[in-house]
């Protein structure tokens, strides 16, 4: 299936731990999954 990158930002968190669930729920489902939270420019450039 398809390589899937989750990006969040996230002063409380809330976001983060959203992209950490659906990134689980993703897996389950077969998909490849990267997540990266409040990733720099140079980190979304080289995935």
């Amino acid at each position: 299936m398809a390589d899937i990158t989750l990006i969040s930002g996230s002063t409380l968190g809330s976001a983060e731990y959203v992209a950490e669930h659906l990134a689980e729920k993703l897996d389950e489902a077969g998909f490849s999954t990267e997540t990266l939270h409040g990733p720099l420019l140079e980190d979304l450039q080289s995935s």
